[in-house]
């Protein structure tokens, strides 16, 4: 029994207790109380269905045609990692080959790590990992788009001091 109510195990109870004075004569004063039950259950489920956040979504054409093509050509490896074939719009303008220019980048990228046996052992080490992981292969064709990338130091990281970042936006 808590201010007067009885809170059965099982079922909580909620209630609200006023007290105070009930005259501005001191004398007079004395303790009121009000017990208010309620069901926590009705209580939190009229919560709930307030705060439910709709879950339509409206999609402009744009996204209904990504979506559509993600159905079409997802699938799942032996691992259940998601597989999903790169979405194209329709009609664009092929890529050309940029091999010559990401050869130029990559080539002063080597050089310069070069200087810093860490930096470009660390380089060496992620590229590879990359590779092995199936997330690049090494482009034959000299027709083939290369994506330009660089490596990006940050000395103050505890866990990964070099990251490469790839910029397939390059104009080259």
């Amino acid at each position: 029994m808590i201010d007067g109510i009885q809170s059965i195990p099982g079922n909580p109870t909620a209630g609200w207790v006023l007290y105070g004075p009930t005259s501005s004569q001191p004398s007079e004063s004395f303790a009121t109380s009000l017990h208010v039950h309620c069901n926590i259950s009705s209580t939190l489920q009229k919560f709930w269905e307030i705060e439910e956040v709709s879950s339509t979504v409206h999609l402009d054409p744009q996204n209904m045609l990504v979506e559509e093509h993600f159905l079409r050509t997802h699938s799942r490896d032996k691992d259940g990692r998601y597989i999903v074939a790169l979405p194209f719009k329709p009609n664009a303008t092929p890529l050309g080959s940029n091999r010559s220019s990401s050869h130029s980048s990559f080539e002063r990228l080597e050089k310069r790590l070069s200087k810093q046996p860490e930096k470009f052992n660390s380089y060496q080490n992620f590229m590879t990992e990359y590779l092995n992981l199936g997330h690049m292969s090494i482009a034959t064709s000299t027709s083939s788009y290369v994506i330009p990338h660089h490596a990006v130091m940050k000395e103050t990281s505890s866990t990964t001091k070099l990251r490469v970042v790839f910029n397939a936006s390059d104009p080259d």
